[in-house]
């Protein structure tokens, strides 16, 4: 008891991690020892899908977890994250999530204006195990992200749609299956103004069917050379001017 009496009562941060468990033993903690600490939670990793579920519902209500700067979600279907992404908004403390959207959720598009409507994120990683159709609303703000994971099946210019909005990147690591769509000019940047460090990994017949590069600067060229070893033409152009076509 005065053990208990000390860690309930304690101001010190907690971190928790929550796998595989029963509903009624999550239930029991959650009464106990969650519901009444929320204040002090700074770390969140959820690897079961019920706890999830439960995690993005109004029962929960995570915009409680003021202190919250980690999260981690696994095998989250597109509406909880959805759900649950509305509540961090207004979280100004997380910097770090990383999200594995499970089968089935082909609708994660709204996912991602709201990833880029997180206040202070810095490190995000995304892996998406089935084939969604991407569109990132005209009216999205620019990210915080300075470190981005996409383990997907986007295709390059995709997640080059992906990067507008991140201009405070300095770390990019991607790892693609699809090959990208033949008749179309594909367009990847591999050197925004602030990358320092970029990363492509996947389906090596994807990058090798690449023939057309556009960057944003000369500098970009000897990673152009690496990750795209078939290029037969490539453009250098200003950033703004890309964006703005």
């Amino acid at each position: 008891m005065r053990y208990q009496n000390l860690l309930t009562d304690s101001t010190f941060p907690i971190h928790i991690n929550i796998s595989l468990i029963s509903k009624s033993k999550f239930h029991r903690y959650y009464i106990d020892f969650i519901q009444r600490n929320k204040h002090r939670i700074q770390s969140l990793h959820l690897l079961d899908p019920f706890t999830i579920d439960f995690f993005s519902s109004s029962t929960a209500d995570i915009t409680k977890c003021s202190q919250l700067q980690t999260l981690v979600l696994n095998e989250i279907d597109s509406q909880s994250l959805g759900n649950l992404l509305i509540g961090l908004t207004s979280l100004n403390n997380l910097s770090s999530l990383s999200i594995h959207v499970g089968r089935a959720s082909n609708k994660i598009t709204n996912s991602y204006n709201l990833i880029f409507h997180l206040p202070v994120l810095k490190h995000c990683k995304i892996s998406v195990e089935e084939n969604v159709l991407l569109k990132i609303f005209a009216y999205v703000s620019s990210s915080s992200i300075e470190h981005f994971i996409i383990n997907d099946n986007y295709n390059l210019n995709e997640v080059e749609a992906i990067l507008s909005y991140v201009p405070h990147l300095h770390r990019l690591s991607i790892e693609y299956q699809h090959r990208p769509y033949p008749q179309a000019t594909l367009i990847f940047l591999m050197v925004l103004n602030n990358l320092t460090h970029v990363c492509v990994t996947g389906n090596q017949a994807a990058l090798d069917s690449v023939q057309h590069v556009i960057l944003p600067d000369e500098y970009a060229i000897i990673n152009c050379l690496k990750y795209f070893p078939k290029a037969t033409e490539g453009t250098v152009c200003n950033y703004s001017s890309i964006g703005s076509n």
